[in-house]
């Protein structure tokens, strides 16, 4: 079962000890470790079970293809799956039918309810209750790193400018949904485990169901726990469960939703420390190279898998617009022996990402409702488009079709929380939405044509008769020759893939090409990210900078505004990175 295709380092961690911490690098080959240890741990203990817990669907889902071929693998008294469902399952369900005597309804996030919004200012999005984090007595306390969209600017200020007001507002909202209509966001379970868990009564109850179901339980990704998830793993440990935590600390990127890194790192100094698992089985050593200067922390990882032998250095492109990089890129990428589809470019920014892509700025259609529909057309009936743009245009659509019914709609809810509000079939909705699309086509059209077109179509749709809707001629206005003139300009289709770097967590790329742009965001001292990098500081951004470059396999492209590309120059010297400058 254990193999003999495992590392030193990995075997170690497979038959090693509970109550174990063991730093991973990136491509240390982590999850067939885990398994193996879990699969290894099952079968040792035939009366308690073994929990494996992450904090994504997707690792999950890759832990239970590897289980599959074991039988009783994931069956119980064993558990595999996110952290969050954990939760739910062996702490909220229970505590919450003891105190209120019914079950609890979950959902992922407040966002998903039309009540997780609150409040509705001088700006046209509402407040979300995610944006607030709340103490064990329910008191509200605004993050305004959680605000996002088009007017947070506004938002922030305008939050902070009633702060009390909202506060209490979010508090009650909160509290109503959990205690008087029995629902839980995945944060709101988190939180309503660790104040319950804290009860004497209670805590001597659970601790002991658990100590009897439980031998141990073994976390992927640890390096993404919060307070609330270490309040949890420490009382397991306290009721005599044994904890086994994997983490590439580095890899902390995620403050802002709660992860507190500081924190983990004081809890796992009580636990025993395993042997490093720094064979990187992913990169090249000049991949390895640069992620080991990129790191704060002091370990070194060594490229042992099928890139070990790519000499390739990394490349250093130095550019002044965004609008430069393809042609680079895609020189760099030549010169090579890849081929533009191997390569991603990933930024923190969306925007910035998609530009050096090829994309160019997104086209400005305004916000006319008819030209975002023949824009959505436009985008559906292109050969060029790929599904995930073809999906987004449906999307489109579908969001202006809710918007004809006649109320009030949070901008910042999902499609998912509009149709459980109005008793909406998603399936429906996107037929609808697909029939508007295939009306006509934008090209064979004026305005007035295309727009009594669309207004036939629309006015035909069957909503759900208890819906008041908007006048259809009214909603959908004819628009001007300015706006319908933004349609001729040709959809650009990217030269690369493209993402953020916080998208593509967990994933790996032939080549990435990781932009630095010229505005970097300034800490409290007036620092960015290179100044941190340089500095040895370990902070948030220079980790997410790390991520970003341990996606790649073969090629890795620093495209550096010129601004900072003598900054970058002067670490990679200093850090001995394998590099040359592209020109």
């Amino acid at each position: 079962m254990i193999g003999d295709d495992l590392t030193e380092a990995q075997r170690a961690f497979v038959e090693g000890p509970a109550d174990t911490f063991v730093q991973a690098c990136p491509g240390a080959g982590k999850t067939r470790a885990i398994v193996r240890r879990y699969l290894r741990r099952i079968a040792e203990e035939p009366r308690k079970g073994i929990a494996l817990v992450s904090f994504t669907k997707v690792a999950i889902d890759e832990v239970r293809k590897r289980c599959g071929a074991t039988l009783d693998a994931l069956e119980p008294p064993n558990f595999v799956g996110t952290f969050d469902a954990f939760i739910n399952r062996y702490f909220t369900t229970p505590l919450y039918a003891r105190a209120y005597g019914r079950a609890l309804t979950y959902v992922e996030s407040w966002e998903a309810l039309s009540a997780g919004w609150i409040g509705r200012g001088h700006y046209t999005d509402q407040v979300s209750l995610e944006w607030f984090d709340f103490d064990q007595d329910g008191n509200a306390t605004f993050v305004p790193e959680r605000v996002d969209g088009k007017y947070r600017a506004g938002l922030i200020r305008e939050i902070q400018d009633n702060l009390q007001a909202y506060c209490n507002r979010a508090a009650m909202r909160r509290r109503t949904l959990i205690v008087e209509r029995g629902v839980a966001s995945a944060s709101a379970s988190r939180w309503f485990a660790r104040k319950h868990i804290c009860e004497h009564p209670t805590r001597t109850l659970l601790a002991n169901h658990l100590a009897a179901r439980f031998a141990e339980v073994i976390v992927d990704e640890a390096q993404d726990c919060g307070a609330d998830e270490l309040a949890i793993l420490e009382f397991l440990r306290e009721a005599g469960v044994f904890t086994t935590l994997v983490a590439d600390l580095d890899q902390a990127i995620y403050e802002f939703r709660r992860a507190t890194p500081r924190q983990l790192e004081v809890f796992v100094q009580s636990l025993t420390r395993g042997q490093t698992l720094d064979g990187n089985f992913r990169s090249s050593p000049a991949i390895c190279a640069l992620n080991c200067s990129l790191r704060s922390s002091a370990y070194m990882e060594n490229a042992v898998g099928r890139h070990a032998a790519v000499a390739t250095p990394v490349q250093l492109v130095s550019y002044d617009k965004l609008s430069e990089l393809p042609i680079k890129l895609s020189a760099v990428v030549a010169a090579n022996g890849l081929r533009n589809q191997d390569m991603v470019v990933l930024a923190h920014a969306a925007s910035h990402a998609l530009q050096a892509a090829g994309a160019g700025k997104t086209s400005d259609v305004g916000n006319r409702r008819i030209v975002l529909i023949a824009n959505a057309a436009q985008r559906v009936l292109s050969q060029s488009s790929d599904a995930r743009v073809r999906v987004g245009a449906i999307q489109d659509v579908e969001r202006i079709l809710v918007g004809l019914i006649d109320d009030e709609q949070p901008g910042y809810a999902t499609l998912d929380a509009l149709c459980e509000v109005y008793g909406l079939d998603r399936r429906w909705l996107r037929d609808a939405a697909t029939r508007v699309l295939m009306a006509a086509h934008p090209a064979d059209h004026d305005s007035s044509t295309y727009t009594a077109r669309i207004r036939a179509v629309v006015s035909s749709i069957a909503f759900p008769p208890h819906l008041k809707l908007r006048r259809v001629n009214q909603y959908l206005a004819t628009p001007p020759a300015v706006a319908w003139r933004a349609l001729e300009k040709p959809q650009q289709r990217p030269w690369f893939t493209w993402g953020t770097i916080h998208s593509v967590k967990g994933q790996e790329f032939p080549g990435v090409a990781l932009i630095i742009p010229e505005g970097l965001r300034k800490d409290d001292k007036g620092r960015t990210v290179i100044d941190h990098w340089r500095d040895s500081l370990n902070s948030e951004a220079r980790r997410v900078l790390y991520v970003g470059a341990s996606r790649a396999q073969r090629l890795l492209v620093l495209a550096v505004h010129s601004k900072h590309s003598g900054q970058v120059v002067s670490i990679l010297g200093r850090d001995a990175v394998p590099f040359e400058i592209f020109r």
